[in-house]
């Protein structure tokens, strides 16, 4: 195994951090600029709630696919297509005219993220020794929840002083900066290079996991019901054609692993908890509270600044 460098594993670090540090940011930011966005692109709360869905969406469906790239052809060649990507989506979003235009650039910005989310850790795993993995990791996942804290006062500031717009602007910067210092790790670690990519899989995956999570939103319609049956019924499929699969898209026997198992779904509990709350804690806080965006955003980074503290304890 590679020895890598002090300033080698530093410019990963650096560079993962601040990428990752950019969706929390710029999503904690639009909760606090639905009222306006709503007003100006004249849509209803239900359609609101798709801005942030969408990129979650995407992103879950990209991901997997993406780690696997990542494996094949390098991570950090998919790293630096994530952070590409992500600027465009970005940028486009601050020229949106209607809603479904915003959804298509948001969802662009979801793919970018996927790229950047699967890669990130990965490679900080890599390039970090054993003994000093946890304090990496948890300054990584720091970044996330700052970005999270400081995302509600930042976008109730920006969105009061120079509407919601600017919001997708402001982020850009982190994400060139995160491009930078990949740019300058000369390693493209590939741990499965040479390996055939698993197509198939990877529609059938994405078919499923659509599905399911559209199906979620749309309850409680009957149509909602059916999409979730007809989402894990391919599931199964997928899980059965993946066994067979000499080169899969996802390695299935990783779930017989209890701590793996356990961690993911504490993971799922804790980061659905506190999407949920962000989202709908700040459109009742501004409309039922009478709050103004700034105000609002005072109220909400409670709770991720406790949670950048006790990250950074627990690594």
């Amino acid at each position: 195994m590679r020895e890598y460098s002090v300033a080698e594993r530093r410019t990963v670090i650096i560079a993962a951090c601040m990428a990752i540090f950019v969706n929390p940011l710029a999503g904690t930011m639009l909760n606090l600029a639905l009222n306006d966005i709503g007003a100006d692109l004249q849509c209803s709360a239900h359609e609101l709630g798709w801005i942030a869905s969408i990129v979650f969406l995407v992103s879950v469906v990209a991901m997997v696919p993406a780690a696997r790239l990542a494996d094949i052809y390098g991570k950090r060649r998919v790293f630096l297509a994530g952070t590409l990507v992500t600027v465009v989506g970005l940028l486009l979003s601050m020229t949106a005219q209607n809603i479904y235009m915003l959804y298509v650039f948001r969802g662009m910005t979801g793919i970018g993220t996927a790229c950047i989310s699967s890669t990130s850790v990965s490679m900080i795993v890599d390039v970090y020794p054993r003994d000093q993995r946890g304090a990496a990791l948890a300054w990584n996942t720091a970044c996330v929840y700052t970005g999270a804290s400081l995302g509600p006062s930042l976008g109730g500031v920006i969105t009061d002083l120079f509407g919601w717009r600017i919001i997708f602007l402001v982020v850009v910067p982190f994400v060139l900066l995160g491009a930078l210092m990949m740019f300058r790790f000369p390693y493209n670690i590939a741990n499965t290079k040479g390996e055939p990519f698993d197509a198939k899989g990877s529609v059938v995956y994405g078919l499923s996991i659509l599905f399911v999570m559209f199906g979620i939103i749309s309850l409680p319609e009957l149509y909602g019901i059916a999409m979730i049956v007809v989402g894990f019924i391919i599931l199964a499929f997928f899980v059965l054609t993946e066994r067979r699969t000499e080169y899969p898209i996802m390695h299935l026997e990783l779930f017989r692993n209890s701590r793996f198992t356990r961690s993911l779904t504490a993971l799922f509990l804790n980061y659905a908890a506190s999407y949920c709350i962000a989202f709908f804690f700040s459109l009742y806080l501004q409309n039922i509270g009478e709050m103004t965006s700034t105000e609002a955003g005072m109220f909400l980074m409670i709770q991720p600044v406790v949670q950048v503290i006790f990250t950074l304890i627990a690594g």
